[in-house]
């Protein structure tokens, strides 16, 4: 008869035995604390987004500029506007370069404007852009 040493392996000779890690399962925090990434935790991004949301979608009252837009479409536009290049969108928006290009397309179809320059004038005239 064979000894139990503990491991959970209970005799299955094709199984690996149960490490102490696994036995809470997938999800469950280690000891000590599972480590957490501070800038998750901070609101202060998320409430500076959504209230940029707000404004450039027009739920922070008046009119909308661009109501063909999407709020994302509307956002990309605004740091455009602001001089962005394609790489700080998307960083700043935490997107891939290859979503921010396809959103600057978008934006460039939806407002009938020819290029980049044409949609910043169009933007900026229709209060995107500014502080």
């Amino acid at each position: 008869m064979q000894e139990d040493d503990g491991l959970g392996g209970g005799g299955d000779a094709g199984r690996r035995p149960r490490l102490p890690a696994q036995v809470g399962g997938p999800g469950r925090a280690r000891e000590g604390g599972a480590r957490r990434d501070p800038r998750r935790d901070d609101p202060r991004p998320r409430r500076r987004r959504a209230a940029l949301a707000a404004v450039l979608s027009g739920r922070g009252g008046g009119r909308v500029a661009f109501p063909e837009l999407t709020d994302r479409e509307r956002e990309v536009l605004d740091l455009l506007a602001r001089g962005h290049d394609n790489p700080t969108i998307a960083r700043r928006l935490v997107l891939s370069p290859k979503t921010v290009r396809n959103h600057v397309s978008n934006v460039l179809a939806k407002i009938g404007a020819a290029d980049r320059t044409d949609a910043v004038i169009r933007a900026r005239d229709a209060g995107l852009g500014q502080d």
